[in-house]
């Protein structure tokens, strides 16, 4: 199942989730990350990783690795 989020709802989810850095399962896990010191966070069903400038959403049921943002973009 793939959810789709709008730019406004995926700022509002930001909004309301509560990052902390990286720890070493989650290297493991997004081994993509590019920036020095990414954050993760988690709220109800997403899991969202802020790498820099892009920010990864992936739903919980998600099979295809989430939906980018670019704060550039936004």
């Amino acid at each position: 199942m793939v959810v789709k989020l709008s730019a406004s709802e995926a700022i509002v989810l930001i909004a309301k989730t509560q990052f902390s850095p990286f720890t070493e399962s989650d290297w493991s896990a997004f081994m993509g990350c590019e920036a020095d010191e990414p954050l993760i966070g988690y709220n109800g069903d997403y899991c969202l990783v802020l790498d820099g400038e892009t920010i990864n959403i992936i739903h919980g049921e998600d099979e295809y690795g989430g939906q980018l943002f670019s704060f550039s973009e936004m």
